[in-house]
């Protein structure tokens, strides 16, 4: 991906092990890649929002967040914001899909890149990818795989994008599932 000019990654300085599998902290990547960080405790915090706001973006891409995005990132980007949600929408929409995708004893799950709108987890679907759901799995290796999953097409994702391969499917209104919040405690009881 050699035509990204300038990266800004937000993200928060993690304490401890993180919990549901071993990984490097998000900084520590930058670092060894030379690309510029941000911490925040919110990224939808005015400071937050004025350093995106300066850097001027062509496109936010987010993954694993537990909020959403305010109107005002979402416009300062020309509407060219875009969410890798852990299931394969319009099913799963809500904060926990892989909590649910197994207590459902779902047997394939994925993730979704799909334009960033008011309506939680509904805007335009852009690109899909599936995986198995294995017996073994629990909430944290489902994450992992989906985490791997996602490392693999965000470089397919960003061409397609760019080139303009990719047609935006409109979600119907009345398809698909929401799940409320669930943590993984919770999902064993």
């Amino acid at each position: 991906l050699d035509y990204l000019e300038d990266i800004l990654v937000f993200t928060r300085e993690e304490t401890g092990e993180y919990p549901y599998f071993e990984c490097e902290q998000l900084s520590a990547l930058c670092n060894t890649r030379s690309i510029n960080y941000h911490f925040t405790g919110s990224v939808l915090g005015e400071d937050s929002i004025k350093t995106i706001e300066q850097f001027s973006p062509s496109m936010v891409l987010v993954v694993t967040f537990h909020a959403k995005l305010g109107k005002r990132i979402i416009t300062s980007v020309n509407n060219e914001a875009v969410n890798v949600h852990p299931s394969l929408l319009p099913f799963y929409r809500g904060p926990t899909p892989t909590n649910w995708a197994i207590i459902n004893d779902e047997k394939e799950t994925g993730i979704t890149y799909h334009k960033l709108t008011n309506d939680f987890d509904r805007g335009p679907i852009l690109l899909r990818k599936k995986i198995a759901i294995e017996s073994f799995f629990t909430d944290g290796t489902l994450r992992y795989q989906l985490g791997k999953l996602i490392e693999r097409t965000i470089p397919e994702f960003l061409d397609k994008y760019r080139y303009g391969k990719i047609t935006p499917a409109h979600q119907e209104q009345n398809s698909g599932s929401y799940f409320p919040n669930i943590n993984s405690n919770e999902a064993l009881e």
